[in-house]
């Protein structure tokens, strides 16, 4: 991960004394500036970078909702091994008094 970003920040610095902006129009001006063999070869390496940096955001994007998936689902369990139900909760989201009855607990089943 620090490799990661000690990449990515060196790159926004070059990028920065370049003056160019760290994005995708910022690269379409930049490589659109360069004379016709150096923009061959820019486009080269970074046309299969972009493609690959769209299949990793699109992997990330699904292993993110799976973690928030297991998270709920976690939750849910030790909920239940706690003793509790979330029907009966003192207060809701907004702070408000909620529906609370007495806490369920796993020795009652």
């Amino acid at each position: 991960m620090r490799e990661l970003e000690t990449n990515s920040r060196s790159r926004n610095e070059l990028f920065n004394q370049l003056g160019v902006s760290a994005n995708k129009q910022g690269l379409e001006t930049f490589s659109g500036a360069l004379p016709p063999e150096p923009r061959a070869e820019f486009l080269k390496h970074w046309k299969p970078l972009e493609t690959l940096l769209l299949e990793v955001n699109e992997k990330n994007q699904r292993n993110e909702t799976v973690v928030a998936r297991n998270s709920r689902n976690l939750e849910h369990l030790m909920s239940i091994i706690r003793g509790q139900n979330q029907k009966n909760m003192l207060y809701d989201n907004a702070g408000g008094k909620g529906n609370y009855s007495a806490q369920q607990r796993l020795g009652k089943a």
